[in-house]
């Protein structure tokens, strides 16, 4: 049997509207924050009733994926150096800059690529907002464990590794642009 669409009347209202009294609102352009992270530029009007800024800290959510995506380049660079130090040319250059002390930096710079990518999983814990559902208990433990595992699986896909590092940088620099335009927009709204 197939599920009945809902009737929508001509003098139906719309569920979401931005307040007419910002540019932002009365533009009539609404964007998923999906959309306005990957273009800051997007206009992103308050939803009614939202007055000082969305529920959801996007700045802070910023600075965490920040975070998390500066861990995964620092990872990147010890793990890289470790292998350059194995591969000609890099080797002779890597081996004469650092001479009896080389065996070990690359023990120490390996060494701490466990320990970049714990400091990318936890910034990216943090981005997520799982921490405050866990502790409202709402959502089962197992369950948040599961989605988050799986949504930093699909974000160190995209943004972990060499051949990842331009659409890393990119992600980096909207986050930044990001993170001015809250901190902009909180200001105006204090």
């Amino acid at each position: 049997m197939a599920r009945k669409q809902p009737e929508i009347t001509k003098d139906q209202g719309q569920l979401f509207t931005g307040v007419p009294t910002t540019q932002e609102g009365s533009g009539g352009n609404f964007h998923t924050w999906e959309e306005i992270e990957s273009n800051p530029a997007l206009n992103s009007p308050y939803l009614e009733g939202d007055v000082v800024y969305p529920a959801v800290d996007v700045e802070s959510r910023a600075h965490h994926l920040h975070g998390a995506l500066i861990a995964i380049g620092k990872a990147n660079q010890r793990e890289g150096f470790g292998l350059a130090s194995r591969i000609e040319p890099h080797a002779s250059e890597i081996r004469g800059r650092y001479k009896k002390g080389t065996d070990a930096r690359v023990r120490h710079a390996t060494s701490n690529v466990e320990s970049f990518m714990q400091d990318a999983k936890r910034e990216f814990w943090s981005a997520t907002g799982f921490a405050a559902l866990r502790a409202s208990g709402l959502v089962p433990k197992d369950e948040l464990d599961a989605r988050a595992a799986q949504m930093w699986r699909d974000f160190s896909r995209r943004f972990a590794g060499p051949p990842h590092r331009p659409g890393r940088d990119r992600y980096k620099a909207n986050l930044k642009k990001q993170i001015t335009k809250q901190k902009r927009l909180k200001r105006v709204t204090s």
